[in-house]
């Protein structure tokens, strides 16, 4: 039976990159979803690579695990944990996820012209509709397509302090080659710092997005928008930034997050 990796953490922290750099550094599969590969997961390549593990992507709540290490658990997973900045995570999910808007006057009158619709979602302000919505369902929890989640700190409380491998999305940006190393120390493997370092490169945002559009796949590479570290600087609204400072204060806190945060010290 082959080892499991499971790298968890909330929607849009940084998941899909880190399963697909793991499984790089192994030399295994991405599986896709962790208890439901058959979902078409955008994080899913290497099918051709041999080996005895197996990485899959998930989002499950420590409850979640719990529940379900009853029956589908064999105490022989290993499973790796990321966290990122709120802020970024409603920025980067309402640029990713659709939330459809309420219904205007503007909107029915725009159903009724040619291309009227494309032209209001475009140019009328959608976005910031969109990033409400994410800052709702981040703060209580909620909808996101078809699954629903735990608020994020709710979600990202219940890993810290197990017996995991907890990994920030924004120490991997800055340093790779040393979260690379924790990686392979906690799952018990040996490689060189060149082996490392190919498996950086070769997951990289801008090399996998030209590998995208290279094959044509032109869906998935609009799906990698940048990856950047401190986007909400520029895109959050003041109004989603004082909610979410306020009301996660404690746990940004514990997270290292203190020094960035404008409005709760």
């Amino acid at each position: 039976m082959k080892k499991k990796i499971i790298i968890c953490g909330y929607p849009k922290s940084g998941n899909t990159w880190l399963v697909r750099l793991t499984a790089e550094i192994i030399g295994c599969p991405v599986a896709g979803y962790w208890l439901a590969p058959q979902t078409n997961e955008q994080a899913e390549e290497g099918q051709n690579r041999i080996s005895d593990s197996l990485c899959f992507k998930s989002h499950h709540s420590y409850n979640e695990f719990k529940q379900l290490s009853k029956y589908y658990l064999e105490g022989e997973e290993k499973l790796i944990y990321i966290v990122r900045d709120p802020r970024d995570i409603v920025v980067s999910g309402s640029h990713y996820f659709y939330f459809p808007a309420e219904k205007t006057r503007l909107n029915s009158i725009s159903s009724k012209v040619p291309f009227g619709l494309r032209l209001y979602h475009k140019f009328v302000d959608q976005q910031q509709y969109r990033q409400d919505i994410m800052t709702n369902i981040l703060l209580e929890g909620g909808q996101i397509i078809l699954s629903k989640f735990d608020s994020w700190m709710s979600h990202v409380n219940g890993f810290i302090n197990r017996d995991i491998l907890f990994l920030k999305y924004e120490e991997l940006i800055a340093d790779p080659l040393k979260e690379s190393r924790k990686i392979c120390e906690y799952l018990g493997i040996d490689k060189e710092d060149e082996s490392l370092i190919t498996a950086i490169k070769n997951q990289s945002f801008e090399k996998k997005r030209k590998d995208f559009l290279d094959g044509n796949d032109h869906t998935r590479a609009k799906l990698l928008r940048s990856g950047n570290v401190g986007s909400w600087k520029k895109e959050l609204s003041a109004k989603n930034l004082k909610r979410i400072e306020l009301n996660v204060t404690e746990t940004m806190k514990n997270l290292g997050y203190k020094d960035q945060m404008s409005h709760a010290g």
